[in-house]
């Protein structure tokens, strides 16, 4: 009796062992499903305890005032705060936060068919989200920005590959869009901060020169769907509150904006080179014609 307690003893300890040996492997290789708020973003105070102070501090400047301070690189008149919360607001779980990217890059991505860098990342935001050229690589303001980044993720596990915390596109079935809807509810909950002369003044303009091109990930419905969703409107507008539109709602308005004329990126025709091509993409890619040419041969 006592070989079989004892042995029983030894197998809870082994089984006990190999449960927080599970636990922490499953936190420490980026899947851990507990973390589903970001840490807490470091004051930008504390900034000046880091060597690359000066650095973080340009990049979160370059962050808010991007049209301005990179006049040669933005084509348009959006700021990276455009869309991206940054420092210490960045925390919210509805809004396309930064905070851990840099623990993600580099990473596979789909639209590029390859492996890409951070600074590879940014500056595909410069050439579509906002309309202009890439930084250079060696650049000072590439690496300021990178360095601000890793700043406001300074408190992310290494190796955390979900950032579970930021906004996400939409997913599953989506309901038809209907345009008409879409047009109603911005004359009620977005005219007043994005179809006005200040839209533009403010790189709040959602269509037209001074807006994302065509290439960029916002001209998609599951992702400016999302974005809308969760982070739209930011006041009340009219019997519209903040966080309480619908699903349908949010693609009804995604599709009126849309809709809208907006600057050509050129070069999209090359994206998704490996043939996964979203369902909301709203250009043809040369992928597609390959795929077509496999079934008609079929």
């Amino acid at each position: 009796m006592k070989k079989i307690i004892t042995g029983l003893k030894a197998v809870s300890i082994i089984v006990f062992a190999f449960g927080i040996y599970l636990i922490v492997t499953h936190y420490y290789n980026g899947n851990n499903s507990e973390l589903t708020s970001a840490p807490a973003v470091p004051a930008m105070s504390s900034a000046d305890e880091e060597e690359n102070a000066d650095l973080i501090k340009r990049g979160k400047e370059l962050m808010i005032h991007t049209d301005t301070e990179l006049p040669e690189n933005v084509g348009n008149t959006m700021s990276c705060i455009s869309c991206h919360a940054s420092g210490e607001e960045a925390g919210s779980i509805n809004s396309l936060n930064l905070i851990g990217v840099s623990k993600t890059y580099p990473q596979f991505n789909v639209r590029d068919g390859k492996i890409v860098s951070l600074d590879e990342r940014i500056n595909g935001c410069f050439v579509r989200s906002m309309n202009g050229k890439p930084l250079p690589e060696d650049s000072t303001e590439l690496k300021a920005m990178v360095a601000y980044i890793d700043f406001i993720s300074k408190n992310v596990p290494e190796k955390v590959k979900e950032r579970d915390w930021a906004l996400q596109k939409l997913e599953g079935d989506l309901p038809e869009p209907n345009i008409e809807e879409g047009e109603k509810l911005f004359n009620t909950a977005c005219i007043s901060c994005h179809a006005t002369d200040a839209a533009s003044e403010n790189g709040l303009a959602v269509w037209g020169d001074d807006s994302y091109n065509d290439g960029a990930g916002m001209n998609r419905i599951r992702t400016i769907g999302a974005f809308i969703k969760n982070d739209m409107p930011k006041a009340q507008m009219g019997n519209i509150k903040p966080g309480s539109l619908t699903t349908e709602q949010a693609v009804n308005l995604a599709a009126y904006i849309n809709s809208h004329d907006r600057p050509f990126f050129k070069d999209k025709h090359k994206d998704y080179p490996g043939g996964q091509i979203p369902d909301d993409l709203m250009y043809e890619v040369d992928s597609m014609k390959d795929i077509k040419n496999k079934d008609n041969e079929k």
